[in-house]
C-alpha cells in the first residue's frame, strides 16, 4: 500500500538513478556522502521534510536523520548488490563513469588557473 505513494516512488527513483555514484565511491566516507546527499535531496523534495514512519497509534512522524541514512544506506547498498549480481557489465560501467567524472571534475579544479592548463 505505501510503496506506490508518490514519495516512495520518489525514494525509489533516486536510489535507481545514484547507483552509479555510490559503486564509483571508493572509501566508506565517499560512500556516506553520498547516503548523506541523498538524504537531503529527499528531504527538500518533501513537503512533510522527509522520511517519516506510522506509529502504532496510527499517527505519521518524522524519523530522525540517522535513521534515514541508515534506511538509504541499506536501500542503495541491496539495489547495488542486486545490479551487480543481475547485470555485473552494467555496474562496472557506471562505476567507471562515475570514476573518471570525478577525476576529471577533481582534476579539472585543480590545474585550471585562469584558462590555462597547468
Amino acid at each position: 500500500m505505501f510503496e506506490y505513494s508518490e514519495g516512495n516512488k520518489y525514494f525509489r527513483s533516486l536510489i535507481q538513478q545514484n547507483i552509479g555514484p555510490y559503486l564509483g565511491s571508493k572509501t566508506k566516507a565517499e560512500k556516506g556522502e553520498e547516503i548523506a546527499r541523498l538524504v537531503e535531496l529527499v528531504q527538500k523534495a518533501s513537503p512533510s521534510g522527509g522520511f517519516v514512519k506510522k506509529s502504532p497509534k496510527g499517527r505519521w512522524y518524522r524519523i530522525k536523520d540517522s535513521e534515514a541514512r541508515d534506511k538509504v544506506g541499506h536501500a542503495i547498498r541491496k539495489a547495488a548488490q542486486r545490479l551487480e549480481q543481475t547485470k555485473p557489465k552494467l555496474a562496472a560501467r557506471l562505476k567507471l563513469e562515475h570514476v573518471q567524472r570525478s577525476e576529471e571534475r577533481r582534476v579539472g579544479k585543480s590545474v585550471d588557473l585562469g584558462g590555462r592548463r597547468i
